[in-house]
């Protein structure tokens, strides 16, 4: 039997790893990433190399690991570690589990929206999620309906020969066939590990995407503050009775952050949290800058264009050269991912593709979602799939960590496309 070693290797190079890697280095310095993707072998994440869990296993024999992937998939690598014989003493951030059919919203997810808690957002447009409706200011009731509807959903899922219904009078009604519910190894510490709090807000830009119209002229300030006011006294009360504690990552996703007239006061409430702040970097936020320079915190941005001209075609606003000069000192705080939203006919040509790589290249991103516009979500024509795979390849030349949500290319056969034509061009174009 080998004798466990104090040698520490994190398991897990994908977005979460890489957006926490400064803050868990002080304390473990890793000697190498391993994965359970064969695709990321031999790639770099940190400085460091990405390994097979063999290759780990022949170099540095009895290490210990520590998983560096998101709790809604943290079980499922610990699980995959221990099948590949290593005992639960080696694994660092180890958690005990076990099994039946849920999925990974059910088990560590709440969306906060206005007078209501979700467990989701919907399977994308699909079903409807479960609703709780907040009792006013009743906050502890509203939370035992909360995780009661929520055990009444896991046992539903988990009884033979339940009913189906499909009316919206069950509240399960809306989780039976999505495509998140699964048989999976879930923690039996059963906490919120992750926040949405949505509130209507203030954005500056109008992306043709998308479908929400606030600004300051609307006269709508005294409804939104209230809005905020009433998330930020739930979220104490969720801190002040441990329902969420500082591990739990919040997301602000609300309108734009640094526009807000209240932003000192929600940032303030949130800054001792891991943040996702979703951010169109219109302005640089100082306080958000500082949450990012812990290492524990990401903003995401949706660039969706690597040209002046064609970002003001998507966005509504000619801020191309201030939005690039705000992301680039935000990835000088901490970890800035970009997402690019492709839309045929807008931005998907070869000037915008290698504006975005320049600027990717100058302001050393490390994250980069490929997207679609979900409220069009026909095939991609052939053009439209080589610019795809375009972006896939020179985004990883970088050393980007590049991806596309299965749930958004794979229904379609987009994504299988992409990534034949990313073989293909690999193969004439190995450099």
């Amino acid at each position: 039997m080998r004798e466990k070693s104090n040698t520490v290797v994190f398991y897990g190079a994908g977005n979460y790893a890489a957006t926490v890697f400064e803050f868990l280095n002080k304390k473990y310095k890793p000697v190498a990433y391993g994965d359970n993707d064969d695709t990321k072998h031999g790639a770099y994440l940190g400085g460091l190399p990405i390994l097979s869990f063999e290759n780990i296993n022949a170099r540095y024999p009895g290490c210990r690991f520590y998983v560096t992937v998101n709790e809604t998939v943290k079980l499922d690598v610990i699980t995959s570690l221990i099948n590949k014989g290593v005992t639960s003493g080696r694994i660092i951030n180890f958690e005990k589990s076990r099994r039946y059919r849920s999925c990974r919203f059910l088990e560590t997810y709440m969306l906060h929206w206005q007078s209501e808690l979700n467990f989701c957002c919907s399977d994308f447009e699909k079903n409807n999620s479960p609703i709780v409706r907040k009792l006013g200011n009743a906050h502890e009731e509203t939370l035992r309906e909360f995780f009661s509807t929520r055990d009444r959903i896991i046992d539903a899922l988990n009884t033979p020969n339940a009913a189906r219904e499909t009316d919206g009078q069950n509240p399960c009604a809306g989780c039976w066939g999505c495509c998140e519910v699964r048989d999976g190894i879930w923690n039996i510490d059963r906490r919120i590990r992750q926040v949405n709090f949505n509130y209507r807000s203030f954005c500056n830009f109008k992306c043709v995407y998308c479908q929400e119209r606030f600004n300051n002229e609307d006269g709508v300030y005294g409804s939104f503050r209230a809005e905020v006011e009433s998330a930020l006294e739930f979220f104490y009360f969720l801190k002040d009775r441990n329902y969420i504690d500082t591990d739990t990552v919040i997301e602000n996703a609300s309108g734009e952050i640094s526009t807000h007239p209240l932003r000192d006061k929600i940032l303030t409430a949130l800054q001792d949290h891991p943040c996702w702040f979703y951010s169109n970097a219109s302005v640089y936020n100082e306080k958000v800058g500082e949450i990012l320079s812990r290492g524990r915190s990401n903003l995401i941005s949706s660039i969706d264009a690597g040209t002046r001209k064609t970002f003001a075609k998507i966005k509504g606003v000619d801020l191309f050269d201030r939005v690039c000069e705000n992301l680039g000192r935000y990835a000088r705080d901490g970890f800035v991912e970009l997402k690019y939203v492709i839309m045929p006919g807008l931005n998907d040509n070869e000037q915008d593709v290698s504006g975005l790589i320049a600027f990717c290249e100058r302001a050393k991103i490390k994250r980069l979602d490929i997207s679609r516009n979900m409220h069009d979500m026909r095939a991609f024509n052939e053009h439209t799939v080589d610019m795809s795979a375009m972006i896939l390849r020179e985004a990883r030349k970088l050393g980007i960590n590049v991806s596309m949500p299965d749930w958004l290319f794979t229904g379609t056969g987009d994504k299988q496309r992409i990534e034949i034509k990313l073989k293909a061009s690999w193969a004439n174009n190995p450099g």
